[in-house]
């Protein structure tokens, strides 16, 4: 058992200096699997790296969402900003006005008081009392009591205006500060954000280096496992060679040059019980041909399933799936498998003097369609 196991060693070497794509990463970073289950072991943890891998790609969608959200508010603060610098410059000319007009108007009001304070009352009272008539008296009391009124009500006024645009000034200068608040309290977030989706990106990269390294090991592994399918690869290498005059069909058809022929799945079963293929068996249904057979000297049980295809008068068999102990293998040993070119056989070796146009697979029979040269 031991010396089986150094020399399937060996064979998996030599199969991955072999195949195409093998021993790069993985050259020298871990060891390779060589039971099945640790195959199994390995999927499990591919799936749960994918898992992870699809998480993550979510959550670096996620962060791109919030960092452009980001970006179009800082966008929108910028162009806020000079409007807001431009109230201000706005409020604060109107204030400087006001203020000008304030100070004319205490002026004026100043050189009132100053003249009443140098003169006194009586210079007013003579203005008054110089009146010709009663009514001129009234008047000219009336006129000096408005133009007092007057100026008094307008400092009021320019007054109030002055502390009202300076309210404004305050606020476009509160404003103007909360946006540039706001736009370094926005920059900075953007910053922290675009750190942590950097961190998340590089931590996804080595997981998908992982998903790789390990994805390779497992093709290599399964790749092993086919080319030590005996049973399988012994009909292959035969193909040419094998009886298939033996097979006894189950009908023949024949419509002027075209010829039907079916053979049972039951008949092509025999066939191969007869020559070496002990513990192969074929399945056939509506476009589905299967084959399989069981675990032998080191080798996991196997199915292959696939339909036929007539290329170049050639019989080709295209494989849609191949499962090793149950499981599929990965989509590069498919592809692998399905370039195999022992998968394709000429029925001229067989049926001589015929070409044939179309393979069928139906339920438990396999139909041929030939045209008669």
């Amino acid at each position: 058992m031991r010396t089986f196991a150094i020399a399937g060693l060996i064979l998996l070497a030599g199969l991955f200096a072999c195949f195409p794509g093998a021993g790069g990463r993985a050259g020298g970073e871990s060891r390779p699997i060589t039971t099945l289950e640790g195959r199994r072991e390995a999927l499990v943890r591919q799936a749960g790296l994918e898992e992870k891998e699809k998480e993550l790609v979510a959550e670096l969608l996620a962060w791109d969402v919030k960092i452009d959200a980001a970006r179009r508010e800082q966008e929108r603060l910028r162009q806020e900003i000079p409007a807001a610098e431009r109230s201000l410059a706005g409020a604060e000319a109107g204030l400087a006005e006001a203020r000008a007009r304030l100070e004319e108007g205490r002026d004026r009001l100043g050189r009132w008081v100053n003249f009443l304070y140098r003169y006194g009352w009586v210079t007013y009272l003579e203005v008054v009392l110089g009146a010709a008539s009663f009514g001129e008296f009234v008047e000219r009391a009336q006129a000096v009591m408005i133009v007092i009124a007057n100026q008094a009500k307008m400092l009021d006024e320019v007054r109030e205006l002055t502390a009202r645009l300076q309210e404004q000034v305050d606020a476009c200068e509160r404003a103007r500060r909360e946006l540039a608040e706001k736009g370094a309290r926005l920059e900075a977030s953007l910053n922290e954000m675009a750190a942590a989706r950097a961190g998340r990106e590089e931590f996804l990269a080595g997981l998908r280096r992982e998903s790789a390294a390990l994805a390779e090991k497992i093709v290599q592994a399964e790749v092993f496992w086919y080319r030590s399918l005996s049973s399988f690869n012994s009909l292959l290498s035969s193909l040419d060679v094998f009886p298939w005059r033996d097979l006894s069909p189950e009908k023949i058809t024949v419509k002027g040059s075209k010829v039907q022929v079916e053979i049972s799945e039951n008949e092509i079963n025999r066939v191969l019980l007869d020559n070496g293929g002990a513990g192969l068996n074929v399945q056939i249904s509506p476009g589905l041909f299967a084959i399989s057979g069981p675990a032998s000297g080191g080798s996991p049980d196997f199915r292959i399933e696939g339909d036929f295809a007539a290329e170049d008068g050639k019989v080709r068999f295209r494989p849609a799936g191949v499962y090793l102990d149950g499981v599929p293998v990965s989509r590069e040993v498919l592809a692998f498998v399905s370039s195999e070119s022992r998968l394709a056989l000429d029925p001229q070796v067989y049926l001589p003097g015929c070409r044939l146009s179309e393979v069928r697979a139906e339920a438990g029979r396999l139909v041929l369609l030939m045209a008669l040269k």
